[in-house]
């Protein structure tokens, strides 16, 4: 197919007006040559610019059709003088019945709101996404989440309050020993058990409670972006067994989840310090934590090539990805449970696909089966078997 074709999908695919056999193809010319892909991007841009355009001059279409219908001579029509009313039961009941239409709507919409905003963020400390796509939260005024399904957390009993005089036991000798400052290449670290207990004195379980935490036990995946007022604190968000970020002003992922061995943070602006037991680990901009919970161990490494925050904003990225991670990250993307039932083997299967906020579960997994040959059934509207890997 020549190129025009595949501007014209390109188009279609920005206007979310794209089926799945299209899509198919366009995945497929997208993969084949980087320099698909670059057009892909600078199409995307000028899209992005001009969406919310509009048009600053205003449009009478009766002085209008007055010109036009004075240029041809065209007769106006007169309203005949003896025209009936309309009856009772249109005109009359048309306010009431659009009355009644907005009152149902801004129940709706209030509850909606109610749920959302009010007792997911103030009365109730437990916030948990349990819908089929990322959800928004307000934590408080200083911090908000955006939470993959799946996910929840609890919230502490943080207090906005001006910063404290840094205790002693921060600024000794032990402490310093202890500040990893992650720098832009590679590098490794394990915790070490003979160092001082200041660090895991202070978030040991008996004095979690004075940690002033915003976040407690967050499991799952989310996207915070946190901004302190000027001189307060800054924000606590606990993960588990004692381990917590800390920061004043970023944006960053956090991944952790139960069945996941390791922490990942992606710092996308400013920086964070995520403490352990017996490490306190400065995470910049443009900087991956790799954090492993069993062994204790961590790696810091630059961003990954893949955008990891594209995710919250509704865009889902394979690149050269194995079969096993392909299914994990639609598991979490879309909050469902995909089991494969009959053993087929997952390696030597790789699948590159880039789906956008307009795609949804189906159109991701006729993409997935036409690219690599599976037999998928939907079970059940979170349950997905999938068998016969070939």
């Amino acid at each position: 197919m020549n190129k025009d074709y595949y501007i014209s999908t390109i188009a279609k695919k920005l206007s979310n007006e794209l089926n799945a056999a299209e899509l198919k193809d366009l995945s497929v010319w997208l993969s084949a040559d980087k320099s698909n892909a670059a057009s892909l991007d600078s199409f995307k841009k000028t899209w992005d610019l001009t969406q919310d355009y509009r048009a600053n001059e205003a449009f009478d279409v009766d002085s209008a059709f007055e010109t036009f219908s004075a240029k041809y001579d065209i007769p106006h029509t007169k309203e005949s003088s003896n025209t009936k009313p309309k009856t009772g039961n249109g005109i009359k009941s048309l306010p009431i019945l659009l009355a009644g239409l907005f009152l149902i709507s801004v129940s709706i919409i209030g509850t909606t709101l109610y749920n959302k905003y009010i007792n997911n963020s103030s009365d109730s400390k437990s916030i948990a996404n349990n819908e089929m796509f990322a959800q928004s939260y307000v934590v408080n005024d200083a911090v908000s989440v955006t939470m993959s399904p799946n996910s929840n957390l609890a919230k502490g009993d943080y207090i906005i309050s001006s910063k404290q005089t840094v205790s002693n036991s921060l600024d000794n000798s032990n402490t310093a020993t202890n500040a990893n400052s992650l720098t832009d290449g590679a590098s490794t670290g394990k915790n070490n058990n003979d160092n001082s207990s200041t660090i895991s004195n202070n978030t040991s379980d008996s004095n979690l409670s004075s940690d002033n935490f915003l976040v407690e036990n967050f499991i799952g995946q989310g996207y915070f972006d946190v901004d302190v007022p000027v001189g307060t604190e800054a924000a606590k968000i606990l993960i588990e067994n004692g381990r917590y970020i800390e920061t004043e002003n970023s944006t960053f992922n956090l991944q952790n989840y139960n069945e996941d061995e390791f922490t990942v943070i992606d710092v996308q602006t400013g920086s964070l310090t995520f403490i352990t037991d017996d490490n306190i680990l400065t995470v910049k901009e443009g900087q991956r934590l790799v954090y492993n919970e069993k062994t204790g161990t961590y790696q810091t490494v630059k961003l990954p090539n893949i955008n990891p925050f594209q995710w919250h904003k509704g865009t889902i990225v394979f690149d050269n990805t194995e079969l096993e991670g392909v299914f994990a990250q639609i598991e979490r993307f879309f909050g469902v449970n995909i089991e494969v039932t009959d053993g087929s083997s997952l390696e030597n299967h790789n699948f590159t696909a880039t789906f956008y906020k307009s795609s949804n579960l189906n159109d991701c997994l006729e993409l997935l089966s036409g690219s690599i040959e599976m037999d998928i059934e939907r079970v059940s509207e979170r349950d997905i078997h999938i068998s016969n890997i070939r």
